[in-house]
């Protein structure tokens, strides 16, 4: 169980697979996602989120 996270940034080949990675198998939450940069941003769920 990841117990809390700051900020880090990961480059992958597959954004929609890897969103799907982070929502359902490590259960984080998504708060942002900027199409034109490609770009999601996840955050803990029991966690105060400033995205």
């Amino acid at each position: 169980m990841i117990k809390g996270l700051y900020e880090t940034h990961l480059f992958v080949e597959n954004l929609e697979i890897s969103i799907d990675f982070y929502k359902n198998v490590l259960k984080l939450e998504q708060c942002y996602y900027e199409e034109g940069r490609r770009a999601a941003f996840f955050g803990l769920a029991n966690q105060k989120m400033q995205c």
